[in-house]
């Protein structure tokens, strides 16, 4: 799973989860050090970073922007764990944080734990409908779930707002496969390879799909 995850997660920077942390109650005199602590984690001086940022957790403990900025830290470093208590934490004092419940969720998944990640994805795309792109997360976990239809709705939803994100076609079409929608799944492996023309992988997924179907010409072309 972990593979997967990692090809396909999202990448949320830590300047991303910041812009998204407004409201923040740091007081005034810490924001010096806290800022010294994102310099030390741009430069990716990791335990700097988390050495300062839980200076400052300790004296802001309500601040969300401080838990944010301490789990993104501890996620980098691998302490994986670590960095799921400071995102809860986080997602706590601010609940309507999608950036935050949607790497939580990578975080989640990551461990093993499916379910809690999909809980994760589903909120972060209802805290923000007007991003598609939220959805790729949640389709790729209820595709490894089994719960395909469900996954094929969010993928599909991935793929109109996105035609060229071809990470998420290639779920969509594995998601119409593992159904035995060959037909389906044939169509949108055609559409990726006629932008990424030596992907070997696809090319033999299609191949796959098209014996399936008794196109045995058209597997071997």
């Amino acid at each position: 799973m972990k593979p997967l995850l990692l090809i396909l997660a999202l990448t949320i920077p830590l300047t991303g989860l910041l812009q998204s942390a407004h409201g923040a109650t740091m007081p005034k005199q810490l924001l010096d050090r806290y800022y010294q602590g994102v310099t030390y984690f741009k430069a990716g001086n990791l335990d700097q970073a988390i050495d300062v940022f839980k200076t400052c957790a300790l004296s802001a403990p309500e601040d969300p922007l401080v838990h944010l900025s301490l789990g993104a830290a501890l996620q980098q470093h691998g302490d994986a764990d670590d960095a799921i208590a400071e995102f809860r934490h986080a997602i706590a004092l601010r609940p309507d944080d999608a950036l935050a419940c949607e790497t939580l969720g990578v975080l989640l998944q990551g461990q093993g734990e499916l379910d809690d990640a999909i809980n994760e994805y589903r909120q972060a795309v209802q805290l923000r409908p007007d991003i598609p792109l939220l959805r790729l997360n949640l389709g790729v976990a209820l595709r490894i779930k089994g719960d395909l239809n469900n996954a094929i709705r969010e993928l599909k939803q991935v793929t109109v707002a996105y035609p060229l994100n071809l990470k998420a076609r290639a779920q969509l079409a594995s998601a119409y496969q593992d159904k035995g929608d060959n037909q389906n799944a044939a169509a949108e492996y055609k559409k990726i390879l006629t932008y990424d023309q030596g992907n070997f992988s696809i090319h033999y997924n299609l191949a796959s799909a098209l014996i399936a179907l008794k196109d045995f010409d058209g597997a071997e072309g």
